[in-house]
């Protein structure tokens, strides 16, 4: 099984990588993408990515984690559209 510090390395380093992968396509229309939300996946809850959301908040980051009720996956859906229709502006979305 991973080290929980080997899972925020991992979780970090695909958030980054995206992150600039986002920034280098909306560079070209200059807007500073400063909101993340982050989805858990299956049989786990939205504390699995505490590491990377202090991570990206200390770096000036505006972060939301989903948090699913593992009922449903309909409710699973609702509660992630519910998060992200709260977003203004250019968002990234990573799970």
């Amino acid at each position: 099984m991973i080290g929980m510090k080997l899972r925020v390395l991992l979780l970090s380093a695909i958030v980054a990588w995206q992150l600039m992968a986002n920034s280098l396509n909306v560079a070209a229309q200059s807007l500073p993408i400063r909101k993340v939300v982050l989805v858990h996946g299956a049989f786990v809850d939205g504390s699995g990515w505490k590491g990377v959301y202090g991570i990206l908040v200390r770096n000036g980051y505006h972060v939301e984690v989903v948090q699913h009720s593992l009922t449903s996956f309909r409710a699973d859906v609702a509660a992630t559209e519910a998060v992200l229709n709260r977003q203004t502006g250019p968002s990234v979305f990573t799970s």
